[in-house]
């Protein structure tokens, strides 16, 4: 099921264009539209999360069709209808079944984003009286409107493109409702042979697959995964996947302080399993810089700090906390632009995912990444070596950076562009807006971003996230998505009692310690391997989903999924009665 991941998803992308431009009518593409020109009308009523982790029974009302858009009413305190969004073309209405609860959901409160909000992005539902999951990023690409314009769907990163909004995450309504609206390229009908239950796991599993291929083990190595519940269990699921796809020998290790974790990580995958109330960085120093890969899964700012003790050379970040943790406030945005930071050197500028290698504008070849100057800081190679390299034309440099690594970028042929991070921002919005601007500015860059950025230290790495500041309502970074931050190494030895932003300064500038990060992966191959595995399915039924709520005690739902002793995995049932009295 991995084997999915070779398709490229611009030539994906390029067929269904050339069918939506032969027809010129997107109801000709999908069964999905069938019946989209009637108009329809909705209302129901779903609790709305608030900024203070509450929740409030608020009436909505859904106006529209896929072919005309929709109008979004929410009623005020007045009860009085009043318009809530609007959405275009190629929206279709969506009757939720399930939903489950995941870390983001806990954590929706620290998120940049605006509340209240109809949470909930792990949704099983029906259109058309088929069992369907969705995608949870309405791109461009996913609505078909304005794709072959869109240089974000157009080179392959659909769930980077700068308009998508986000299933109960960002502006769209999500998946603890009656009813959703979603784009209908983001719909993909159920197997038969899968339970509806197993499938509310496709979104976190899928999102487990995707961080498994970036990190990509290689044999002999240690790999852990700290914090194994909601997700974390997933992961082990996909890295014992992964290895026994691949024949790569490495092993997996579940890291836990909790009995029935620690059970359930060896049961799903895990060949070693760690108890960390009695083995950790702090009282057992074996333990230190042990293991070559950690996903931190934990959903708690402090996992980067013990991960960062774990690990001798990777970290992969998937937990979106919304917290600052040793010195950088914008982590959630790094995983969200799935940003990584890492060493200042000549292979880090030619940083790549293991997804380009079927991107058409990657290329190890390029004068940039080809460059045979020996000045440059030459660095080991990024992973295992067996990384892609990117050109990355482009790179952004921080003012306090010297004017000797500067020079040890142009010996790489790549154009340096160093300037204050703010002027920065408003020349590449000036480049959103204008395509021209960003073909000027940034030539031969496929993306109007800058390609990877240089920073001097810790502090700066988040105004390379969000010049803005992390509050600013436009999410704009400097770097492109999947890109890279590299830290140049401190020039002044550690103090006696450092800061914890000290130690990361160290850890990435000279221990060459790797910060990688992922979020949405392509749900068909986790549908794929849920159909394909039965034991995997009924195991993941019968023990990992521990607790199920109806809609109406959501707030009990969250109650027991904040409560690591006493569940796994908490799912929302839609339409079942509340028992309480």
């Amino acid at each position: 099921n991995f084997g999915r991941f070779k398709m490229s998803l611009v030539e994906k992308m390029e067929q269904q264009s050339k069918e939506l431009e032969a027809t010129g009518d997107i109801t000709g593409e999908n069964v999905w539209l069938k019946g989209g020109e009637s108009p329809q009308t909705i209302e129901f009523e779903a609790p709305e999360y608030n900024r203070d982790g509450s929740f409030s029974k608020t009436s909505f009302k859904f106006e529209g069709s896929p072919l005309s858009g929709w109008k979004i009413y929410r009623k005020n305190a007045e009860d009085d209808w009043q318009l809530h969004l609007e959405l275009g073309r190629g929206y279709v209405l969506m009757k939720n079944k399930l939903c489950g609860v995941c870390s983001t959901d806990l954590a929706r409160r620290f998120l940049p984003f605006d509340l209240p909000q109809i949470i909930g992005h792990e949704v099983v539902g029906e259109v058309n009286s088929q069992r369907v999951v969705a995608e949870i990023n309405a791109s461009c690409f996913s609505t078909r409107e304005g794709h072959l314009q869109c240089r974000y769907c157009k080179t392959g990163v659909p769930t980077q493109c700068p308009k998508r909004i986000t299933l109960g995450i960002n502006s769209q309504p999500g998946g603890f409702s009656p009813y959703s609206l979603v784009p209908y390229g983001n719909l993909i009908s159920i197997p038969s042979s899968v339970p509806t239950l197993p499938a509310v796991l496709t979104e976190p599993l899928a999102a487990a697959l995707h961080g498994v291929i970036e990190a990509a083990p290689q044999d002999n190595q240690k790999v852990a995964v700290l914090g194994p519940r909601r997700l974390g269990m997933l992961v082990l699921v996909a890295l014992n996947g992964y290895r026994n796809k691949t024949g790569k020998k490495f092993e997996i290790f579940g890291l836990a302080r909790h009995d029935d974790l620690l059970s359930m990580a060896k049961q799903l995958g895990a060949d070693q399993v760690i108890d960390t109330r009695k083995h950790n960085p702090t009282n057992d120093q074996e333990m230190r810089n042990k293991f070559d890969i950690v996903f931190d899964t934990t959903g708690n700012p402090l996992g980067f700090r013990d991960a960062l003790a774990f690990t001798k050379k990777v970290i992969h970040l998937k937990s979106t906390t919304g917290q600052p943790c040793m010195g950088i406030n914008g982590l959630t945005e790094l995983v969200v632009d799935e940003i990584s930071l890492l060493p200042f050197n000549k292979q880090s500028l030619a940083f790549g995912w293991p997804q380009d290698r079927n991107n058409k504008t990657t290329t190890s070849s390029s004068s940039a990444s080809s460059s045979s100057s020996s000045d440059a800081q030459q660095g080991p190679p990024i992973g295992d070596g067996s990384r892609p390299q990117r050109p990355n034309p482009n790179v952004f440099v921080m003012p306090s950076v010297t004017d000797e690594i500067i020079q040890q970028i142009k010996q790489t042929s790549r154009k340096v562009h160093q300037l204050d991070p703010v002027d920065a921002c408003s020349v590449l919005q000036r480049g959103v807006a204008d395509a021209n601007v960003a073909l000027t500015m940034l030539s031969e860059s496929p993306l109007p971003r800058y390609d990877v950025a240089v920073v001097s230290s810790v502090e700066e790495v988040d105004c390379v996230l969000r010049p803005g500041g992390l509050t600013n309502e436009t999410g704009f970074g400097l770097v492109r998505p999947r890109g890279a931050i590299l830290i140049v190494a401190p020039t002044s030895p550690l103090p006696e009692n450092p800061s914890e932003k000290a130690i990361l300064h160290r850890a990435i500038g000279i221990d060459g310690v790797e910060v990688h990060s992922s979020r949405c992966g392509e749900f068909q191959p986790a549908l794929d391997n849920l159909r394909d595995n039965p034991e995997l399915r009924n195991q993941l039924h019968k023990s990992f989903i521990t607790h199920l709520f109806p809609l109406a005690d959501i707030y009990d739902a969250f109650e027991r999924a904040s409560d690591s002793q006493c569940s796994v995995k908490v799912v929302v049932e839609i339409e079942k009665a509340s028992t309480k009295p």
